[in-house]
């Protein structure tokens, strides 16, 4: 059943696809593999309501684990509040993000969002906080340093968004971290020319 739907989830029959992912399901409850696919499915189908139904009504056992649980529901948290996002629902779009952090910690895609949503709300150093608790606990994440970096880059700080990037060993550092680092140290030069510029009117 999971090959064909993903065939027909490929070629437009998304409809079709959730059906025999769910029909499949139904035959097989005690399928992790096909409850773990259909709850996938879902989240990224809009179906993030329903996903998180399913998961809380689900007992765990031997295969369905606290882990598995916890990962995928914050899974559907983050999509739901990538929603309400779009919808301009910040508020929801927050305790979302906060509860999906707290079943997965280490995202910095998580972490980031919730930290940008802080700061448009005028939250600056929350949202430093969100990214630091994040660096504190996967200290040799790349990828966790980049968003840092990112948010830091976000709320004009280009001196923090430097330091934290250069952090990065340069053999771990992608294209998109590199051209962070090149554009943290051309607005720092940037501000150094204009404070400068100042003091000398």
């Amino acid at each position: 059943a999971i090959p064909v739907a993903t065939t027909l989830d490929s070629l437009g029959y998304a409809t079709q696809a959730g059906e025999l992912l769910a029909g499949a399901q139904r035959l097989a409850p005690q399928s992790t593999w096909l409850f773990e696919t259909y709850v996938r499915w879902l989240i990224a189908h809009d179906g993030t309501s329903q996903a998180l139904s399913m998961l809380d009504a689900r007992p765990l056992d031997e295969k369905w684990t606290a882990e598995s649980h916890d990962k995928l529901r914050a899974t559907a948290l983050d999509a739901r509040a990538r929603a309400a996002i779009a919808s301009s629902h910040e508020e929801a779009a927050i305790l979302d993000l906060t509860e999906a952090i707290r079943l997965q910690p280490e995202d910095p895609r998580t972490r980031y969002r919730l930290a940008t949503i802080l700061a448009h709300q005028n939250r600056v150093d929350a949202g430093r906080r969100v990214m630091e608790e994040g660096a504190q606990l996967t200290p040799d994440n790349p990828q966790m340093r980049f968003a840092q970096a990112l948010y830091l880059e976000s709320t004009d700080a280009p001196a923090d968004a430097f330091a934290v990037i250069d952090a990065v060993p340069a053999e771990y550092r992608d294209s998109d971290m590199s051209s962070l680092r090149d554009r943290a140290q051309l607005d720092i030069v940037s501000q150094l020319i204009d404070a400068g510029e100042t003091l000398q009117a």
